[in-house]
This record gives C-alpha cells, structure tokens and sequence, in this order.
C-alpha cells in the first residue's frame, strides 16, 4: 500500500512538473506586444530653427498647430515647421496642406521630419478630405 502511495505522489509531481513546463513553453513562444508608451513630449522645431515643446501636462495651440495633451494628439492644420521629434507614441491628425522642410544644413542621420525617438514607437496618422504632410529638401552626403 505504501508503494502504491508513493507512486501515486510520484505520478502526481510528474504531472504537476510536466504542467508547469507546458506553460512555460506556451508563454515563451507565445507573441508578446509591447505596451504602448503615449508620448510625454513632442518637440516642433520651426523653420527659423526654434523650438516648442508639447508636454502631457496641458493642451497647447500655435500657428498651424493644436495638441491635445490627454490623448497625445497633434493636430497639424497649415503648419509649416522643420521637424516634429517625439518620445513616445503620437495621434498625428492632418488638416490642410502641411509641410516639413527639412533643415539644409544638417547632413546623414541627423535629417529627420518627423521623428518617433524611442523604440517601436508608432505614429498614428489621420487625415480629414485632403489633408497632407509633405516633407520636402535634400539631405547633404
């Protein structure tokens, strides 16, 4: 009887023990989406080279632009502006005819419009009817 105890425990820790190393291997395998991270800052860099920063702690608005800090929203309406540079993940909403022109002197990897700076970062784009971003200049070699 205590034989029979002792394999019954047995087959019961094998059991548990094989159970466990099935979830294992299910949660390794299985596809793992990262979290996303909403930006808490974009940078508008104009074309005179200065910069605005959009943080999550308010809503802002300026020539051609509008932010809206809850939803990381960037709404573009007739913007013109060098770059767009942001930490995280962004709702861009494009109105009218919007344009980056890039900056003439900057060269190689350091040429951007627009800039999602931190891994897998994403930029949801929307547009109402017509509503463009053009990114336009040459980049020096």
């Amino acid at each position: 009887m205590k034989n029979l105890i002792r394999r019954t425990n047995l087959l019961k820790a094998g059991s548990l023990l094989a159970l466990l190393l099935v979830v294992g291997v299910f949660c390794l395998l299985s596809p793992m989406k990262a979290e996303a991270i909403p930006a808490t800052a974009v940078t508008l860099t104009a074309t005179d080279g200065s910069q605005t920063v959009l943080t999550v702690d308010s809503d802002a608005s300026g020539a051609g632009y509008s932010w809206h800090a809850e939803t990381a929203t960037l709404t573009l309406n007739g913007y013109s502006g060098r770059s767009i540079t942001t930490n995280g993940d962004i709702n861009l909403h494009l109105i009218g005819n919007n344009t980056l022109t890039l900056d003439p002197e900057l060269t190689g990897s350091s040429v951007y419009g627009l800039n999602l700076n931190y891994t897998d970062g994403t930029a949801t784009i929307t547009a109402d009817d017509g509503g463009t971003l053009n990114i336009v200049g040459n980049i020096k070699t």
